[in-house]
């Protein structure tokens, strides 16, 4: 028996993160933008196999294209982790909306 494993679609293109300085540490990305209530947000970001060194719970810019929404920025994301299993290159931050840089 093997076990399928969902994994979200992405909803977010040219995608970008950046230190709280401004140096850009992943681009051109694709990540999966989920709304956990108002202004809160999830956001997953596909980074390559060899993964940033993102410090957790550190606050990185996060910003790019959602699908049919223009632009989204969270400008202080939390870095979580990355995920597991197949979203091994899935990092993982979670903040407030804010305007566009």
């Amino acid at each position: 028996m093997t076990g399928n494993v969902d994994v979200a679609l992405p909803n977010a293109t040219d995608v970008h993160v950046a230190s709280e300085d401004g140096l850009v540490l992943v681009s051109g990305a694709t990540a999966v933008v989920i709304t956990v209530n108002i202004g809160a947000v999830t956001v997953k970001v596909n980074v390559d196999r060899d993964r940033p060194a993102f410090v957790e719970g550190a606050h990185y810019r996060i910003g790019g294209q959602l699908s049919g929404k223009g632009e989204f920025a969270v400008p202080k994301g939390a870095f979580k982790g990355y995920g597991m299993g197949p979203e091994d290159h899935v990092a993982i931050f979670i903040g407030q909306i804010g305007a566009p840089q």
